[in-house]
């Protein structure tokens, strides 16, 4: 009997215990999604294969006896390096039972199914470990292969266990470090799988995925959803009942589209409030699928209403921690562990439908250790890319990029938005994206808004709205801006709310959800907000006074309004936008792109603005020609990146891609003056984690309620720090307020923050 695990209740689990639970994760696989993957039976036999010898070098000395607590001669060798040893490949090639590439993928995949660093220095450890150690257990691996090969029927495989003479071993040390080296440009990488490539990638992912549900205690995948397209008409017709004055009737005829189109990868650009959402489940039908927004808390809200109507549904972005385990409101203790597990599904990808932040998904682009975990589930499902304008150019490219590759390899996708970039429309229909033809739309579409372009913030329009009892959303580029208004609202006696991104997570969750519940409620409020409110608030309010932006986001800015489409009366005016710029230095948003829309939306100025005149808009301003002219910078970016992908720019870890992904330099700290009121509360957590004895699961969670304290600031808004445990840090010389938010103790409230 050889030990695989241990875990932190002190239980054990054998290697054959182990494997025998990535068998049935494979089965699962072929039985929900085979019709999906590589149909060839070889691809198949080296998964098998794959999964029965990726953990074998467990049996080595060394690895048993941590697991008992024991000391052994040598070190130890890391056990992916062993596994691989012991798999004749001589036999494989004598057999003619795989190509080349295949084999190679098999031998990569088992190889380095962890990040382990391989060193020179370690030859002869792993030669005494192979002609020594595994040498005297070579009959009991043999039973141990045959006995897991036979629950799959592949008895005959078995010949394929042989441990190494030392010549032979040497030899594979090399080839070992010939891949090792390869690693660090992915290009050379994928020479060795000429011909195969796509299934280098799906073979190495799938026994990432196989490994690591089995290691959580967690299915590989969930049962998929049948019956989708159906549930969705159910729920529809009962919450629309709820509304006043709506009734689901049917989807319309462009949602019907969806299914027409579902083996296809396809581009959707429709009026907001149009139901986009209804057309791309309706692409979805029951395939396993990924739908991504390009904000948490926009993520939240969907992932909300599509548990709602399908009930097993995922949640993946990074504080998905402190969603499971903290909830919505207070947790009862006794849901814990079933939070736990839909944590651990999520994580793992393994839910039939997962609403997902894009970096959890496409920073995989960056081709970190492990990438091919995302990929290959990606490469058998249908992936939604909502709303592709909230990114940033240089994550806009890693996105394009990444669908690009993952395409290739079989995914399907359905990018769409209200407003999608004519450069990028380009770049699909490189891909053979079909377009959704929805001109219809436009010219039924209701017009929501007339415009009028103002020089400064007025005060009077504010009262005016207030008196008509109209709820106004104000919204600016800064948070300085946003707390100085803030103050000179409160200060001539009116009722305002303020929510910007300078807030504790906690706090920000809290804001959020009652800005919300407000809406519904249809109170008469004023919120001032930054671009916060762009894509992350499901809100509907009757007025809009905003600070001149980017066209794109004064689109969605403009979406925060009569989203129903009520009838505006001819004397009514909803979008009121400012000439004035609070963000002078250009921290948020590119000077040129801000000046650019000026120039596009005066024509708007006193006129009803229908969704058709906005996506024309946008059409005539963000041409390429157009942008290589006025707007050279933003172009810039977006192909700059693109180029450094295809030349191979890699991370060497998933956090650094994410970092990659996100072009974000934000560090998440404690402001020093919350941590002064908090800090018996913030050090009981801390101690919580410094205890080895706590739980996995109450570990989780005292870590979601730490970081409950943190706000995300760039490293210059905060003069110096000090670490408490683990990575969390207490930023010096930043002052928080429950009301405003964090801000230099030396300086204004709103400070220099952006």
């Amino acid at each position: 009997m050889f030990w695989a695990k241990k875990f932190y209740d002190g239980t054990r689990q054998t290697i054959e215990e182990h494997t025998g639970e990535l068998l049935k994760g494979l089965e699962t696989l072929k039985k929900y999604y085979g019709l999906r993957l590589p149909s060839e039976e070889e691809f198949w036999e080296a998964l098998l294969l794959a999964a029965v010898f990726h953990d074998l070098g467990k049996a080595s000395a060394p690895f048993q006896a941590k697991i008992e607590g024991k000391r052994v001669s040598y070190r130890e060798v890391p056990h992916n390096f062993l596994s691989v040893a012991l798999l004749d490949r001589k036999l494989l090639r004598r057999e003619r039972r795989f190509d080349r590439a295949l084999r190679e993928a098999l031998f990569y995949s088992v190889a380095f199914h962890h990040d382990r660093e391989l060193k020179e220095e370690r030859l002869e450890d792993f030669k005494v470990a192979l002609t020594e150690d595994l040498r005297s257990k070579e009959e009991k691996l043999r039973a141990l292969v045959s006995s897991l090969l036979k629950r799959a029927g592949k008895e005959e495989f078995v010949e394929l266990l042989r441990v190494p003479d030392e010549k032979e071993a040497d030899r594979v040390f090399r080839k070992l470090t010939d891949y090792f080296t390869r690693r660090a440009d992915y290009r050379e990488l994928k020479k060795k799988f000429r011909g195969r490539e796509a299934e280098a990638v799906i073979l190495k992912g799938l026994l990432h995925r196989f490994d690591h549900s089995a290691s959580a205690g967690i299915p590989v995948e969930e049962e998929p959803h049948r019956g989708r397209v159906a549930r969705l008409e159910e729920y529809l017709k009962r919450e629309r009942s709820k509304e006043k004055g709506f009734e689901f009737k049917g989807f319309k005829p462009f949602q019907l589209k969806g299914r027409e189109l579902k083996e296809e990868s396809v581009i959707l650009e429709a009026p907001t409030g149009s139901g986009k959402t209804e057309f791309a489940l309706n692409w979805l039908s029951d395939d396993k699928g990924f739908y991504t927004l390009p904000v948490r808390t926009a993520v939240n809200s969907m992932f909300r209403r599509l548990k709602s109507a399908f009930g097993s549904v995922g949640l993946l972005h990074g504080e998905r921690a402190a969603y499971y385990l903290l909830g919505e409101g207070e947790e009862k203790e006794e849901e814990l562990s079933f939070s736990i597990t839909d944590l651990n599904l999520s994580t793992h990808l393994a839910f039939p439908l997962t609403v997902s932040t894009a970096d959890q998904l496409f920073s995989s682009v960056f081709k970190y250790p492990g990438f091919e975990k995302v990929y290959a589930t990606l490469s058998y499902s249908k992936t939604i890319i909502d709303e592709p304008q909230g990114y940033t150019p240089k994550t806009l490219a890693a996105i394009v990029k990444a669908v690009e590759e993952v395409k290739e390899l079989g995914g399907k996708f359905c990018v769409m938005s209200a407003t999608l970039y004519p450069f990028v429309k380009d770049r699909l229909r490189a891909m053979d994206f079909r377009e959704v033809d929805t001109e219809e739309l436009y010219g039924v579409s209701p017009v929501k808004h007339r415009v009028e372009l103002i020089e400064e913030f007025n005060l009077q329009l504010l009262l005016d709205a207030k008196r008509e009892c109209k709820s106004v959303l104000i919204v600016v580029n800064t948070v300085k801006r946003a707390v100085e208004l803030y103050k000179r609202l409160k200060k001539e006696g009116l009722s305002v709310r303020l929510l910007h991104s300078r807030f504790i997570q906690a706090d920000r969750k809290e804001l959020e959800a009652r800005v919300e519940k407000e809406r519904r409620e249809e109170l008469p409020v004023v919120w001032i907000t930054t671009q916060v409110a762009e894509a992350s608030l499901d809100v509907d309010f009757d007025i809009l006074i905003t600070e001149i932006a980017p066209l794109d986001a004064l689109v969605q800015r403009m979406g925060r309004v009569n989203r129903r489409g009520k009838v505006i009366s001819p004397e009514f005016t909803n979008v009121f936008i400012m000439r004035e710029n609070s963000d002078r230095n250009s921290k948020v948003y590119s000077r040129t792109l801000v000046e650019l829309a000026l120039s596009g939306v005066e024509k708007w100025d006193g006129q009803l603005v229908s969704e058709l005149m906005k996506r024309e808009l946008v059409g005539e301003l963000y041409t390429r020609e157009n942008l290589e002219t006025k707007a050279s910078g933003f172009l810039m970016e977006f192909e700059d990146n693109l180029s450094l992908l295809e030349v191979g720019l890699q991370a060497e870890s998933r956090s650094q891609a994410q970092r990659y992904f996100r072009d974000v330099t934000t560090v998440p700290v404690i402001p020093e003056s919350l941590f002064k009121e908090k800090e018996e509360e913030i050090l009981s957590l801390v101690d919580s984690l410094k205890s080895r004895s706590l739980p996995f699961e109450e570990r989780l969670k005292v870590q979601a309620e730490l970081r409950g304290y943190t706000v995300n600031l760039y490293s210059y808004q905060f003069k110096s720090f000090f670490s408490l445990y683990g990575g969390v840090i207490v930023a010096k010389g930043v002052k928080y307020d429950k009301e405003l938010g964090a801000f230099p103790e030396d300086g204004e409230v709103g400070g220099e923050f952006i």
